[in-house]
């Protein structure tokens, strides 16, 4: 039933403020079927939200949950990363004893946006549940120092102080070791090395590229490393999110490698040879090299559009190239040209899941 109208009973009380007290006299679970029984603004929903999260039981949580799953489904943005925050408590819920369907009876639109939600997450990569979140603009915050001139910053010669006072040999020593611990050591739910077919692994290759990124400027297998890592990443990724739309993450961290590989000062020999057995499965390497040969396709067609001839690289704007890359190619799923077997299985799969959408 809807909250009693208590803005006639109660004087100087808007129909708003009225609303809100009514509706938090109501159990968790009246709330709940409020929000999916008939259809509900996002206003309304964004007002019962607040409602649920004040309250620490997991019928209210999960409730939150749900608000934020349909928010995130109508492509209110802000709320994916609230989703995925209090997607745990889902999980819970629904492996707990609890008698679910007694819950869901007689709500289609609740049942129906439920059956969605569970469906979602069996079909979901559970390898990307602990990656950051994409981040959709990067803007760099400048620094104020009030106290002195650009000019006069430079003079003081910190940068200076700083390079001398680098050790590369320790901080060369110290990259190797991250290495080996990276293709050696044992993790709970993760592999060694280039695999990546356990629920861990993508996250541990995250915790690897942060590393690299420390190491990139001051050791060159560190900077020439840090690509292959970025790009074995996307190649292992989905090319669609949990809502069914383009995953961005996937398609940044492509482009990242893409941009990197540019800025190496060497050639990634070592890392590439890392990508071989025992170190990494044998499609690691093809899978990259589908990827390089999708971005090389998508250049060759961007030369063609900017009328470039190959004696006129000089005007190519690789960094012009590459956002349109990102915007309009990067979350497409590469052809598979290079290997067969399990992998075009995974791809064939992976595209039944996209069409799902």
């Amino acid at each position: 039933m809807p909250p009693e109208n208590l803005s006639s009973k109660i004087p100087h009380m808007t129909p708003e403020s009225a609303w809100v007290l009514a509706a938090d006299r109501l159990p968790s679970k009246e709330i709940i079927i409020l929000c999916f029984g008939l259809p509900c603004a996002n206003e309304r929903l964004l007002r019962y939200l607040d409602l649920l999260r004040q309250r620490p039981e997991l019928l209210a949580q999960t409730g939150a949950c749900l608000i934020c799953f349909e928010l995130a489904k109508r492509k209110v943005s802000e709320y994916e990363l609230e989703f995925l925050t209090l997607l745990p408590v889902v999980r819970e819920w629904m492996v707990s004893s609890d008698e679910t369907v007694e819950w869901l009876q007689g709500d289609s639109m609740l049942a129906q946006l439920w059956t969605d939600l569970r469906d979602r997450l069996n079909s979901a990569d559970p390898r990307e549940a602990f990656l950051p979140p994409p981040v959709d603009q990067v803007e760099d915050a400048e620094l104020e120092f009030a106290l002195f001139e650009e000019e006069e910053i430079d003079d003081l010669g910190l940068d200076a102080l700083a390079e001398e006072s680098k050790d590369y040999k320790v901080l060369a020593d110290a990259w190797n070791d991250r290495v080996n611990t990276f293709l050696l050591a044992d993790r709970p739910k993760c592999s060694k090395g280039f695999f990546a077919g356990l629920d861990g692994d993508l996250d541990r290759f995250e915790q690897f590229r942060l590393e690299a990124i420390s190491f990139k400027d001051d050791v060159s297998n560190a900077s020439s490393m840090l690509p292959i890592v970025e790009l074995f990443m996307a190649s292992h990724m989905r090319s669609r999110n949990f809502f069914g739309r383009k995953n961005k993450r996937r398609a940044q961290i492509l482009v990242s490698g893409l941009t990197h590989m540019l800025e190496s000062p060497r050639p990634p020999v070592q890392a590439v040879s890392w990508l071989q057995p025992p170190t990494g499965h044998p499609d690691a390497w093809p899978k990259i090299a589908e990827h390089l040969l999708h971005f090389l396709s998508f250049a060759a067609g961007y030369m063609h559009a900017n009328s470039l001839l190959p004696h006129e690289m000089t005007d190519f704007d690789f960094e012009d190239c590459l956002q349109r890359f990102l915007t309009q190619a990067a979350s497409a799923e590469p052809e598979a040209l290079l290997h067969d077997g399990w992998d075009r299985r995974r791809r064939e799969m992976e595209n039944e899941f996209d069409n799902a959408f």
